[in-house]
């Protein structure tokens, strides 16, 4: 028997060598995207963390706006935040004021919450506002002037 030119000095790939490099090649691909899933997953954690951080900053902006003595005569200390895109709320804010030793001093501790079911996330943050409001104060200068007059 004569060989072919063709195939002297060739050697084919054995079925077992095609079989162990497929289930390399399948491990590497299911390796891959399971650090890309997980890497999506971190990716929309991310971007819930820094919404809630957004939500918390206006919370807290607005109630420096009003004042801490207005926002506690409020009354309001929890509520949802409403959706941009006029969907259902997704975020939740809680207020605790507390008053501290110290002339008008308040701490005041704010929580954003989100999530569904068991998987409830939150981020809080702690502060202290002064309470002496500008009305006293314009109320206090206002009777200095009067008086000097």
């Amino acid at each position: 028997m004569r060989k072919s030119k063709a195939y002297s000095g060739r050697r084919a790939f054995s079925l077992v060598e095609t079989i162990v490099a497929a289930v390399l090649l399948s491990s590497g691909v299911v390796a891959v995207s399971a650090i890309s899933t997980n890497s999506f997953r971190g990716v929309k954690l991310n971007r819930e963390n820094e919404l809630a951080w957004d939500l918390l900053d206006k919370q807290l902006t607005m109630i420096d706006f009003m004042g801490i003595d207005a926002f506690i005569e409020s009354g309001e200390t929890t509520g949802l935040f409403e959706d941009e895109g006029g969907g259902d709320p997704t975020h939740y804010w809680d207020v605790e004021v507390t008053s501290m030793e110290i002339g008008y001093l308040y701490s005041v501790n704010i929580i954003v919450g989100w999530g569904e079911g068991s998987r409830l996330r939150e981020v809080s943050l702690t502060t202290m506002f002064n309470g002496q409001g500008l009305l006293e104060e314009m109320e206090a200068g206002s009777t200095e002037q009067t008086q000097g007059q």
